[in-house]
């Protein structure tokens, strides 16, 4: 999956379960400056586990901080698949 294709995705994600506007979006955003908290950074997991088809790791999430670290995380777990 193109990185564009996946940027779509998680910007569509975060539209759709938390109601932010894709358009003041940006890869560097951590997803706490973006008003995600911890309850929902729960939900956002369970979204992106659907989205690659396995669990995500304990050791994994600590690289997730960012919008671009989602994007660079299912870019690569398409490509594994």
């Amino acid at each position: 999956m193109k990185h564009m294709d996946v940027k779509v995705i998680v910007y569509s994600l975060l539209k759709e379960t938390f109601s932010i506007d894709p358009n003041y979006v940006f890869e560097e955003d951590r997803l706490k400056d973006l008003g995600i908290d911890s309850l929902e950074i729960i939900e956002l997991i369970i979204e992106l586990e659907k989205i690659i088809g396995r669990p995500i790791d304990d050791k994994e999430l600590v690289f997730l901080n960012t919008v671009g670290d989602i994007i660079k995380f299912i870019a690569t777990e398409c490509v594994k698949s």
